[in-house]
């Protein structure tokens, strides 16, 4: 994508910071290749600036917070409904009309709710909401009651409503937005295959886990599991959790002062540049709280691992794939059974069979010039 504004037929506005890594940056770097390798015209409005920072210092974060007045204001409130305006900023509109002038585009595709209020300001362009999860969902995941999931859904609705196309990741959440909504919605790929994936240690004993560990979710969902009761008698000898992402060597601290049986090892594996050099075949994954896909869980499919986790790890998973190649596993006693890996056939059907089901946005016939057909 070229970086000088000029006139194109597409406008990505990327609500979400991909400068210091994590899955949102995989993901959005694959949708970006995705428009390469089919040459459409797209330009790539990143709205979180870096300021030529290389990492996230007091500086920085201080920066960010004044740019997106009065939006960092709403962050004061835990509700998840309030991060559709974590982004408003007179700043980021003025940025926005620039480049939509400067642009001159026929589609805008929006991606991630921080910003579809900017969809307000448009009137004869289509518009595309990329939606990363729905927020009532993910309350609902952490005990939300009824009346507050409803008055969510109901936000959420309206919000929706300024798209002409939505995109999702959860095959759960599409089917509640083509029963509430609108038929025009549609699974897209955020990840990437990987046919020539090294081989890997299927060991029962060698268990990798792995997450961006900055992220509270993924906090709160080690840390519950591995102080979880288990009769450590079972274990015949020792397990060994391999831990990778980011603060990998933070979470293995916490974990390990909560005094864990001498048969559980907690090893730092550090940050990981691509899933498939990661030597152990089994990946875990536990998590109890958030809604749209784990895209790390597809991830190490792809990259043909056999995938442990928590039954919320596997959210958003259409229902046929939780058989060969993911076990839903509750608690430490499940690693004390031999856990047979699966046949490489098994990992090659599975993403066939998820990559029929969602589709590269590239592929996607509306920036073709076409109308849109998709099959469901």
């Amino acid at each position: 994508m070229s970086d000088h504004l000029q006139l194109k037929k597409n406008l990505f506005i990327n609500g979400v910071n991909t400068s210091f890594g994590g899955s949102v940056k995989s993901s959005t770097k694959v949708w970006q290749d995705s428009f390469d390798s089919e040459n459409i015209d797209c330009y790539f409005f990143n709205t979180v600036p870096d300021f030529n920072f290389k990492s996230k210092t007091f500086l920085y974060k201080l920066l960010i917070a004044f740019y997106f007045i009065p939006g960092t204001f709403f962050r004061i409130f835990k509700q998840p409904i309030f991060e559709f305006l974590y982004k408003l900023s007179p700043f980021l509109i003025l940025q926005f009309y620039r480049v939509k002038i400067r642009t001159n585009p026929s589609k805008i595709i929006f991606s991630h709710h921080s910003i579809f209020f900017l969809a307000v300001f448009i009137k004869k362009i289509r518009r595309i909401f990329l939606i990363h999860d729905l927020i009532y969902i993910r309350a609902k995941s952490k005990g939300a009651s009824r009346r507050v999931q409803r008055f969510y859904f109901a936000i959420e609705l309206c919000i929706y409503r300024h798209a002409h196309i939505l995109f999702i990741h959860s095959y759960h959440e599409q089917r509640v937005l083509r029963n509430f909504l609108s038929n025009e919605t549609y699974l897209i790929k955020s990840w990437r295959a990987e046919p020539n994936a090294r081989s890997a240690s299927y060991a029962c004993s060698e268990i990798a886990v792995i997450s961006d560990w900055r992220r509270y979710e993924n906090i709160h969902g080690a840390i519950e599991f591995f102080t979880k009761d288990f009769d450590h008698m079972n274990f015949k000898g020792k397990i060994k959790f391999h831990f990778y992402g980011f603060d990998s060597d933070k979470i293995i601290l916490k974990i390990t002062s909560l005094n864990l049986s001498p048969q559980i090892l907690m090893l730092d594996g550090g940050i990981f540049k691509n899933l498939s050099d990661i030597r152990e075949g089994f990946f875990f994954v536990p998590i109890y709280h958030g809604a749209g896909i784990k895209l790390k869980t597809i991830e190490a499919l792809a990259s043909k691992r056999f995938v442990l986790g928590t039954k919320a790890a596997f959210i958003g998973l259409h229902p046929w794939i939780i058989s060969k190649v993911i076990k839903i596993t509750d608690s430490l006693n499940d690693f004390s059974i031999n856990i047979k890996a699966p046949k490489e056939d098994d990992f090659i059907e599975a993403i066939d069979g998820l990559s029929l089901k969602f589709i590269e946005i590239g592929m996607i016939p509306i920036f073709h010039n076409h109308n849109i057909s998709l099959c469901d």
